[in-house]
């Protein structure tokens, strides 16, 4: 499994997680009820009701990927972050602008 975190100023088939905030608080404060961990080899998809940037990484922030969410049409602002590549004990940070 990898390990999900969150810093501050951090379905679908089943190759894909999905991490679904209805609104930004849910996202700065609702961290308690989401999942600690996905499968390895899983893409992490996260959804906005509005427009966000991602950042995140897999190496305590040495590395940072950053990713613009796109609306799809339904009002949902969605991201996939590429994790299917990350072994099994990796630990994702991410925050969310």
């Amino acid at each position: 499994m990898i390990a999900l975190t969150k810093r501050p100023l951090k379905m679908a088939p089943h190759s894909i997680t999905v991490l679904r905030f209805p609104h930004r608080h849910h996202a700065e404060r609702g961290f308690s009820s989401l999942p600690r961990s996905i499968p390895v080899g899983q893409v992490l998809r996260v959804e906005f009701a509005d427009p966000a940037k991602i950042g995140w990484t897999s190496d305590h922030w040495r590395t940072i990927h950053e990713i613009m969410t796109v609306c799809q049409g339904d009002g949902w602002h969605v991201a996939e972050l590429d994790t299917s590549a990350l072994p099994a004990d990796s630990e994702i940070e991410f925050t969310m602008f």
